[in-house]
């Protein structure tokens, strides 16, 4: 009997150290009490290494990195919490779970109560339960510090919802950026435009967020709705609402095919945003000038009748304030009049515009080119008066009016240039024509010179001893640098004699003028 006692002793410690499990347990599961974290500071600020974003419907906060461990607290979707290190895999003990693949990474993290700890797993894929952002770019360490206080996580909210955006995984990005508009819309953030990362509200880079994400869609009417809140909201910056505006003329002009409306739409935005600079976006330019460019590409590609031409054209100076869209008016109203066979109208419309508007020069309308709207206009009176008419005397004599009329560079270069180009056509005397080439100097038609004079002749015009050359080293021997074709010139960096025979013959068949560097002066053979 003597070790009963004992073992009633036994069985009942055994006892209470079950229900004192038990107690912690309920205790755990409640909150009440934090799961014992390895190596846990005192500030979880200094275990900090990231914010994250539960993208699941249901996933569990455990114990331990363990699918078995005790349950923490279930988490919804949307959740914030922040990560206290890098993540861990499971023992291969551990491994049951997931019979023939890797188990996924645990992490542990801290929620936004600075209370509750615990283990959450991800997986594989767009059905990860959640995104760890800031995994790569130089947010990583300071990924909660950026534009973001700690308690509102709409910057993570929104670079998730970005994320998923950019892995098509759409649901997921509307679902965070509803959240940001629903519940956090005026929280100041850093959003991204066009690869530019800019400092405004939450609605504003949702909204941005959710019209791109309709527009990769294919639903262009949601996306317009969305970029036209933006362009309508005062409270957004200007730029920001700029830029919306030239959306909503894209998504009319590529997408819809809808010029009617994309020309209102860029009516729109000249009036609205005026010099308005949208840095970051197709051409670096003005909006409003990026408006005119836009409706000239329409116009040009479904041309109207001549009388709607004209009216495009009078309402685009009208509304305009800058020079490079008032001159793109100026070249509509010139096509207008030549398809009208208003030969006289056109001559007055174009020396008004040109000597106006000298450097009335555009990003352009053909695949990124700059584009000198001046040129263009007197190009479209030459072609005209030569082509229409077949009256050369008359171009002619229009060039040297506005010649003798402009005293700016660029133009009188153009206008030189032009009038080069008649006289070669209507074969006036060698002299003649080669004195207006020289006169140009432009490389344009250098090419031409170069074909009507002899190389004698050429290469007493042309001095290639005033060319700078920059020399590189002697190991470099077999590179060569083709001096300009209009100077005929292929240049040697070291002695041509060095150089392979089959080389050599290659260079001296190419008929070029052949020279050497050496010791950084240029010396003709």
């Amino acid at each position: 009997m003597s070790g009963t006692p004992v073992s009633a002793m036994i069985n009942s410690t055994r006892t209470m150290i079950t229900l004192g499990r038990f107690l912690a347990f309920l205790l755990l599961c409640s909150g009440l009490l934090n799961p014992p974290t390895v190596g846990a500071s005192a500030d979880p600020d200094e275990q900090i290494i990231c914010g994250g974003i539960v993208i699941a419907e249901k996933a569990l906060l455990r114990s331990e990195p363990d699918s078995g461990s005790a349950v923490i607290k279930k988490l919804q979707f949307g959740t914030p919490f922040y990560s206290l290190g890098d993540p861990e895999v499971p023992k291969r003990s551990n491994r049951r779970d997931y019979p023939g693949r890797e188990p996924p990474p645990w992490f542990h993290v801290l929620l936004p109560d600075s209370t509750t700890y615990g283990w959450i797993a991800g997986t594989e894929g767009r059905e990860a339960v959640f995104v760890y952002t800031g995994l790569e770019g130089p947010d990583f360490h300071l990924l909660w510090y950026i534009g973001s206080r700690r308690d509102d996580f709409a910057y993570q909210r929104y670079l998730v919802g970005l994320r998923s955006l950019h892995e098509k995984n759409y649901e997921t990005a509307e679902r965070l950026f509803r959240q940001l508009l629903d519940n956090q819309p005026e929280v100041e953030i850093r959003y991204y435009d066009n690869y530019i990362l800019t400092r405004g509200s939450a609605r504003t880079g949702a909204s941005m967020g959710l019209a791109i994400m309709y527009r990769s869609m294919r639903e262009y009417e949601k996306a317009l709705e969305h970029y036209e809140m933006i362009v309508s909201d005062s409270t957004i910056p200007t730029e920001a609402r700029a830029k919306a505006g030239l959306m909503m003329i894209r998504i009319y002009d590529h997408d819809l095919r809808d010029h009617d409306s994309g020309l209102q739409t860029a009516y729109r935005i000249m009036v609205a945003f005026p010099g308005q600079p949208t840095n970051g976006f197709e051409h670096y330019g003005k909006a409003d000038v990026e408006a005119g460019e836009y409706a000239f590409r329409m116009l040009s590609e479904e041309p109207p009748s001549p009388p709607e031409l004209l009216i495009h054209g009078h309402k685009m100076i009208g509304l305009a304030s800058d020079p490079t869209v008032k001159m793109i008016g100026h070249v509509l109203l010139c096509k207008g009049y030549r398809r009208q066979k208003e030969y006289e109208r056109l001559k007055d419309t174009a020396m008004q515009a040109v000597l106006r508007w000298p450097t009335a020069t555009g990003a352009g309308y053909k695949e990124d080119m700059r584009v000198d709207y001046s040129r263009e206009v007197l190009e479209l009176v030459v072609e005209s008066l030569t082509e229409d008419l077949d009256d050369y005397d008359q171009a002619l004599a229009f060039c040297e009016e506005l010649i003798s009329e402009t005293e700016h560079p660029t133009l009188h270069k153009n206008l030189l240039c032009a009038r080069a180009r008649l006289l070669d056509v209507l074969q006036t005397s060698k002299e003649a024509v080669v004195s207006a080439y020289q006169e140009c100097n432009h490389w344009r038609v250098r090419k031409r010179l170069n074909t009507i004079l002899s190389f004698q002749e050429y290469e007493a015009i042309i001095s290639v001893g005033q060319v700078a050359v920059k020399s590189r080293p002697a190991r470099q021997a077999k590179d060569l640098f083709i001096l300009s074709k209009r100077n005929r010139v292929t240049v040697l960096y070291e002695d041509p004699k060095r150089y392979d025979q089959e080389d050599w013959l290659k260079i001296q068949a190419s008929g070029d003028r052949i020279g050497w560097v050496e010791r950084s002066t240029f010396t003709p053979e």
